[in-house]
């Protein structure tokens, strides 16, 4: 008796599903490779930030000032900065969602006064809300270098150029998260 040929109909769905598992399976061993190196990457960003937001190249060994309650208002950890008995200002890291994607980024403090902002990662299209996000937020760190911490954020941001009109979602996010990490800030000094 001849065999009867497999249907088409049957061959295909198992040949894609095979290649879906092949796939899937290179996927996963690419990533196991690859996420411990990036994870380091974005340690070592934010460990060099601390220093580039406030504008020093050495310290002493930070101390951690993070509190749970910080967590509901986006801030991912706080740090303090010191010389000996001289206090040199506070970091901030934060994660916010924006338009793209979450962004993780940096702020610092000093005397009174935002010290720096660094942006460390994030997933903004680069014709919309990485526009305000470009080149680690050198856009942003230029504003708000310098300027009081009572400053109004939105004025700020935009500039004479408007930089974050149009961008709603990215500048909220940036405007909201800026704002708890002042008033703890505020709360910290006072």
């Amino acid at each position: 008796m001849a065999k009867k040929p497999l249907n088409n109909f049957i061959l295909l769905p198992l040949f894609l599903g095979v290649t879906c598992l092949i796939s899937a399976g290179l996927i996963a061993g690419v990533n196991s490779f690859t996420e411990p190196v990036i994870n380091q990457r974005i340690i070592d960003q934010k460990n060099a930030g601390y220093y580039k937001v406030l504008d020093v190249t050495t310290a002493d060994e930070p101390v951690d000032k993070y509190e749970d309650s910080l967590a509901s208002k986006n801030i991912t950890g706080k740090k303090e900065f010191s010389s000996g008995a001289t206090l040199i200002g506070y970091v901030y890291d934060v994660t916010v969602k924006g338009y793209g994607g979450d962004i993780l980024y940096q702020v610092g403090f000093k005397d009174g006064k935002f010290s720096g902002f660094n942006v460390i990662t994030h997933g903004e299209t680069s014709t919309y809300g990485g526009i305000v996000l470009a080149e680690s937020g050198r856009l942003i760190d230029e504003r708000i270098k310098g300027q009081d911490v009572e400053s109004d954020l939105l004025v700020l941001l935009n500039g004479s150029d408007n930089l974050t009109v149009g961008k709603s979602v990215t500048r909220t996010a940036l405007i909201n998260s800026l704002t708890n990490c002042v008033n703890d800030y505020l709360t910290e000094v006072q």
